[in-house]
């Protein structure tokens, strides 16, 4: 029997990225990975296979208990580094490697040759991390950017005219995983209330805070005239507390 040499890194927290980021979202095969500083990061329930030697440098990510990883050939990691990083809940099979006919092996890890280092990080998974959130009625879009994304399927823009019974205003394409923040923004076209819905790849959702915009104009409404507060009409450029009357009926005191 082989020579193992397993060290086990239990910890909660992030560690610096490499030079380039790659999004593993499907099935995939790679050649061998050497002396790069890459960072592949698999998608839960997506298998990545290194069609050669993992070694000196690189690092891996899986962001949930269904990802896994095969490498072919051997792999030798980097003393004090961090060469895969394992966002599951469960740690408490995360150094239980068998070995069987040259072949080291666990329920996420597959290495067909010789390991001379591992490290093995157990990293609590972490929700989409909402980095702001803010609604622009005047620019009549709703914006949100996120800090961290994993896992992230989709964004869904939701309105309300009670903030109780909520419906779809259309869907945004997450990021997958990502660490680097991203912008996102959405058209709205009404007032009322809205808010952000997350939604994992596994289906789980996260519904972000409630924001309400009262001065957004349906597109057929015009201003018939601005009036001071004894109702007398004045220049639409004049400056102070004023009443704006639209061609709907409404009206709107406002500070201008």
């Amino acid at each position: 029997m082989k020579n193992l040499t397993l060290l086990i890194l239990i910890f909660v927290g992030l560690v610096s990225r490499g030079q380039s980021t790659i999004n593993i979202t499907s099935n995939t095969t790679i050649p061998a990975v050497v002396n790069s500083t890459d960072e592949y990061i698999i998608s839960d329930n997506v298998e990545l296979t290194i069609n050669g030697a993992f070694h000196n440098g690189g690092k891996i990510t899986l962001m949930g208990c269904g990802s896994k990883l095969k490498i072919i050939s051997t792999f030798t990691g980097k003393y004090n580094n961090i060469d895969i990083e394992r966002y599951c809940d469960d740690c408490s099979n995360i150094n239980n490697l068998t070995y069987n006919s040259g072949v080291y092996s666990n329920d996420y890890l597959t290495i067909n040759s010789n390991i001379s280092w591992l490290d093995v990080a157990c990293m609590t998974p972490l929700p989409v991390e909402l980095l702001s959130m803010s609604i622009d009625c005047k620019a009549k879009t709703i914006n949100w950017s996120t800090a961290v994304e994993i896992n992230n399927n989709y964004f869904t823009v939701e309105y309300s005219t009670d903030a109780v019974n909520w419906e779809s205003r259309g869907a945004i394409t997450g990021q997958g995983n990502s660490s680097e923040v991203v912008k996102y923004s959405n058209p709205i076209t009404q007032n009322g209330y809205y808010r952000i819905t997350q939604t994992d790849f596994d289906g789980t959702t996260t519904k972000f805070n409630i924001l309400q915009c009262n001065s957004i104009l349906n597109n057929n409404v015009t201003l018939v005239g601005t009036y001071d507060l004894l109702g007398q009409k004045i220049n639409n450029n004049t400056r102070g507390l004023v009443i704006e009357l639209y061609s709907n009926g409404t009206s709107k005191t406002i500070l201008k």
